[in-house]
C-alpha cells in the first residue's frame, strides 16, 4: 500500500507516516541483528502475498 493511501487511513500526514515506518523498520533491523526478539502487539496483521514482478 502506497504511503500516502497508509496515512490516509491512519488519519496523519504522510510525512509522519513515513518517520514512524522508518523508526520501526529500524528497531527490527536492530532487534534481527542482536538476536532479540519482536514482539508485535495490539493490531490485526494482514499477510498478502508479494506482487510477482
Amino acid at each position: 500500500m502506497p504511503q500516502l493511501e497508509a496515512s490516509g487511513r491512519m488519519g496523519i500526514s504522510r510525512q509522519t507516516f513515513s518517520r514512524i515506518l522508518a523508526r520501526a523498520r529500524q528497531t527490527v533491523a536492530t532487534c534481527l541483528t542482536r538476536g532479540m526478539a519482536v514482539r508485535i502487539e495490539g493490531v490485526v496483521v494482514h499477510l498478502d502475498a508479494a506482487p510477482k514482478t
